[in-house]
C-alpha cells in the first residue's frame, strides 16, 4: 500500500532536482540576487519535471515538482496558476519548502526561527501561501498555538484530509 503522504514526501525531496540543474548563480552568496539571477533559480521547477519525466513511476506526480511555487494569488512560477488550480500537494510542498527556508540559516543570513518563520507564513497566508495548508501546520506545531492566535483565520477553513491511494 502506498500512501499519499508518502508520495508527498518523496515528491517533496525531489523538488530541488531541477536548482540542481539550473544554470549557476550566485544564490549562496551573502547579497540579494539580480533579476537575471532570480529568473534563473524560477527555471528549477520545470527542468526537475523534465528529469521526472524520464522516471516512469514517478512521472505521475510530477506536478508536485512543477508548481510548487505557485501561488494562490497567481504571482508564482512556472504558469502563474491560482487557487485551487495549483493541486494539493504542490501548495503542501510550497509551503514547507517556504517554512524551512526561513528555518534554515543562508550564507545571507541566520535562521529566523520557527515563530518567525511561522508569523511570516500566517502573514502571506492566502496571496503567497495556501491559507487552510498553513493553518494545518500551525495544527501541526501545538506547542506554539499561542504565537500565531492573533493571525486572522483563513476563510472558510476547511480540514485538510489526505486519503490513502492504494497501488
Amino acid at each position: 500500500m502506498i500512501t499519499t503522504l508518502w508520495w508527498l514526501y518523496r515528491q517533496s525531496l525531489v523538488t530541488l532536482l531541477g536548482a540542481h540543474e539550473a544554470p549557476q548563480t550566485d544564490a549562496d552568496e551573502p547579497t540579494r540576487l539580480t533579476p537575471d539571477e532570480y529568473e534563473t533559480i524560477k527555471q528549477h521547477p520545470g527542468l526537475g519535471a523534465r528529469i521526472l519525466r524520464n522516471i516512469p513511476y514517478l512521472a505521475p506526480h510530477i506536478s508536485i515538482v512543477e508548481l510548487h511555487h505557485e501561488r494562490p494569488d497567481g504571482k508564482g512560477y512556472p504558469h502563474g496558476l491560482q487557487g485551487t488550480d495549483i493541486p494539493l500537494l504542490a501548495r503542501i510542498v510550497h509551503v514547507a519548502d517556504a517554512f524551512d527556508a526561513m528555518t534554515s540559516a543562508r550564507a545571507y543570513r541566520p535562521a529566523l526561527g520557527t515563530a518567525h518563520g511561522l508569523r511570516e507564513l500566517w502573514r502571506c497566508a492566502g496571496s503567497e501561501f495556501d491559507a487552510e495548508v498553513v493553518h494545518a501546520l500551525g495544527q501541526c506545531l501545538p506547542t506554539l498555538s499561542g504565537l500565531y492566535a492573533d493571525a486572522p483565520a483563513p476563510q472558510a477553513a476547511v480540514p485538510i484530509r489526505l486519503e490513502v491511494v492504494r497501488s
